[in-house]
């Protein structure tokens, strides 16, 4: 007589993070990305700090630095550097640099309100990119919200009086570099093992090179910043310091937010945000002319933002409820074969070989249901 299964061990829930801990990790998300925004736009704006290139340089040496203190301190562990891993990740790597360099330039042209409107095109080029390279299908509704958000910044942009043609083709190379950055990083997390702090090591590391070399050989910034008249200004130091910050803050806040809630939770914030920037954004500064057509396109984006975020909420919803019933099945399962050993041992040789009426798993259930 075979030995009766194992009994199947009860699953445990995921652990929830606290109410505090997870308000906490959207503002910190939210906070910081919209305080970028701004300490960005005060450099080139305010400052007249023209040179964006030296600036994600900087960046990313205040990334690199804060990731090794904490690393010697304890609080969190590097993965060991080594060339399969370099290999896998420079793509990403790659297209981090392009989407940061472009963006950062673009603000130099555009206002924020239209630089934020005009970012949205991301999302067109996300679910494209998801479609054909990680073949995953997007409801109809998802498409009519992000069809929505492109439609107001289309209006937005065409009717914006201070339209500047190198501003939106750096805003279009940004969105495209952004998707193929977000599509990488599942392609990418996936093959390489890494994790979240892992990848933005990598991201650092290897993006560090590119942009020496970028600084070096395709601009004469590094001429122009040794002579800026600001260098000995204690109030630009300070405002360049807190974005150098700010942009290792933005990119862990992103993992955190994630990981503490949820992808869902961090795509709704980051379209309270956009609406928080675009809001302020068009009185900060005042490099903006608004016009009603103009105001039209930046509510009808707001709009289709809204309608994304609830045409979210209502897929996780599903996916949740899909979820529970199946752990639902999988317990009653496992309180059967419990319960009943000896009925699993007789299904199992009634059906044994798979003829007659399906496999093991199948006779169990029929034989269980027949014998309570």
């Amino acid at each position: 007589m075979s030995e009766p299964p194992a009994a199947v061990p009860p699953r445990t829930p995921a652990p929830v993070a606290s109410v505090g801990r997870a308000v906490a990790a959207c503002a910190l998300y939210g906070t910081s990305s919209v305080a970028i925004t701004f300490f960005n736009k005060a450099v080139f704006s305010v400052f007249h700090f023209h040179y964006p290139v030296f600036m994600t340089l900087v960046q990313i040496l205040f990334c690199l630095a804060a990731l090794r203190i904490a690393n010697a301190l304890g609080f969190l562990k590097l993965p060991p550097v080594t060339k399969e891993l370099a290999i896998t990740v420079f793509p990403l790597a790659f297209f981090w640099w392009l989407y940061a360099v472009t963006g950062l330039v673009a603000l130099r042209y555009l206002t924020i309100p239209m630089f934020s409107t005009l970012r949205k095109f991301t999302s067109l080029v996300v679910l494209v990119g998801e479609t054909l390279i990680l073949r995953k299908r997007s409801p109809p509704s998802v498409w009519l919200s992000v069809l929505l958000i492109v439609a107001g910044g289309c209006l937005a942009g065409a009717t914006d009086r201070s339209a500047s043609a190198i501003g939106y083709l750096l805003v279009g190379i940004c969105c495209v570099a952004t998707a193929a950055y977000l599509v990488l990083i599942v392609r990418v997390g996936a093959s390489s093992g890494l994790d979240s702090v892992g990848m933005l090591y990598y991201n650092n590391l290897l993006s560090l090179p590119l942009v020496l070399s970028f600084l070096a050989v395709g601009t004469s910034e590094l001429r122009f910043v040794r002579s800026f008249p600001s260098l000995s200004s204690p109030t630009f130091w300070g405002v360049f310091g807190a974005s150098s910050a700010l942009a290792t803050v933005l990119n862990f806040s992103v993992f955190f937010c994630t990981n503490v809630n949820s992808p869902l939770a961090t795509t709704v914030t980051g379209q309270v945000k956009d609406m928080v920037t675009i809001s302020v954004g068009s009185f900060a500064f005042g490099d903006v002319t608004l016009t009603p057509p103009n105001v039209a396109g930046l509510l009808l984006s707001i709009l289709g933002s809204a309608l994304f975020c609830g045409v979210k909420h209502v897929i996780s919803l599903r996916t949740r409820r899909l979820a529970a019933a199946e752990a639902k099945v999988v317990a009653m399962e496992s309180v059967g074969a419990d319960a009943a050993p000896t009925t699993l041992t007789i299904a199992t040789v009634r059906t044994g070989g798979g003829g007659g009426g399906g496999g093991g798993r199948h006779g169990l259930r029929n034989q269980s249901g027949g014998g309570t």
